[in-house]
């Protein structure tokens, strides 16, 4: 948010310019991971989060954002996040015996948690309700909202703890923060799916 005033004073720098810049840092983060560098490739990916996080603020407070735009957002981390995690695959595959079997796991299961979130989306669209309503009707649901939380984490800590902080910290230990991602992707996955039927379900009685 301090960084966003600074940014506004330049009409030249555009919500679709942002996320380009994300998605190079992206692509340029999965480089670095796959020749070995797994810290520069961390630290690339963070800022490619950061530059990630302005694009919307900027297309927000300008009132540019356009249906493109959202696409192309959605399209770069996708494309950043999934080839992070493919070159750390590599890089672990390449240090840790009997890795190579997950090599593209947590990429797959990456882009298939994110088409379960889209699903979740459709179907909250499809019965005309905007918010989590199904969600907020169990009894998890009321303990989330009650304590101010989300009914599950969102991918953002996933991609830090598996493509930012275990490279940085441990870069040896790379796997252990893939097979993290395994995890949660499985499980958000399943999430997603789950309240899908439900909405649905609840929009067709």
């Amino acid at each position: 948010m301090r960084i966003l005033p600074f940014l506004l004073r330049f009409r030249s720098i555009t919500p679709d310019l942002l996320t380009g810049v994300a998605l190079a840092l992206g692509v340029g983060a999965a480089l670095s991971a796959f020749l070995g560098h797994a810290r520069l490739g961390a630290l690339l990916f963070e800022v490619r989060f950061l530059v990630d996080c302005l694009d919307g603020k900027v297309a927000r407070v300008r009132g540019t954002g356009s249906p493109f735009g959202a696409f192309f957002d959605r399209a770069a981390d996708l494309v950043g996040v999934g080839l992070s995690y493919c070159a750390l695959g590599y890089l672990a595959a390449t240090t840790v015996p009997g890795f190579q079997r997950f090599t593209l796991l947590p990429a797959l299961l990456c882009t298939f948690a994110a088409a379960a979130e889209f699903l979740l989306a459709s179907a909250k669209a499809r019965a005309g309700r905007p918010g989590p309503s199904a969600v907020q009707s169990s009894a998890w649901g009321r303990w989330c909202s009650s304590h101010r939380l989300a009914t599950r984490p969102w991918t953002v800590e996933a991609e830090t703890l598996a493509l930012f902080l275990v490279p940085l910290l441990v870069p040896g230990w790379a796997w252990a923060g893939l097979l993290i991602a395994v995890v949660f992707y499985s499980l958000a996955s399943l999430h997603d799916l789950v309240l899908a039927g439900i909405t649905l379900k609840r929009a067709a009685a």
